[in-house]
């Protein structure tokens, strides 16, 4: 679980969505579930799977949020009916790999967010990203995903 700072952009399609963040443990599974069901009708070669994050304030229970569930893709020329594009440029991210349940993510993203500030980078408005690749299991141990906080 080591962080670093890396260049990263992300081309994205999926399903945009808003709700209530205490809401978020129950609505983005769905999302994902209907992205899912869907990456037939994407043309492009599906990478993996990814979570965009608006950016905003510190999330409380009733404060809503919007979130894309999205494949990553090599080209977004088309994009299927009531699918979205996000293309995020090249931008500076702290990134670090978290292991575990999905339950436990918490910690890693305190974790991320300690490293940051210790390693005298700042928070950049910008949207979080969580990259799933073939390694994630939501309800596994030994589950990884990648956490990617926009800094500068």
């Amino acid at each position: 679980m080591n962080t670093e700072v890396v260049l990263k952009e992300f081309n994205c399609i999926g399903i945009k969505n808003s709700c209530a963040f205490k809401d978020y443990p129950i609505e983005i599974p769905k999302t994902f579930d209907i992205l899912h069901n869907r990456l037939n009708e994407l043309q492009d070669k599906v990478k993996q799977t990814a979570a965009l994050y608006e950016p905003g304030d510190k999330p409380g229970a009733e404060i809503i949020g919007t979130y894309y569930a999205t494949a990553v893709v090599d080209n977004t020329t088309i994009v299927p009916e009531g699918m979205a594009r996000k293309i995020i440029p090249s931008r500076k991210y702290a990134r670090l790999t978290h292991i575990g349940e999905m339950a436990t993510i918490g910690k890693s993203y305190d974790k991320i967010s300690a490293w940051i500030i210790e390693n005298g980078y700042s928070h950049d408005r910008d949207w979080i990203i969580e990259l799933y690749g073939d390694n994630f299991d939501p309800g596994s141990p030994d589950s990884e995903l990648e956490i990617y906080i926009p800094v500068k």
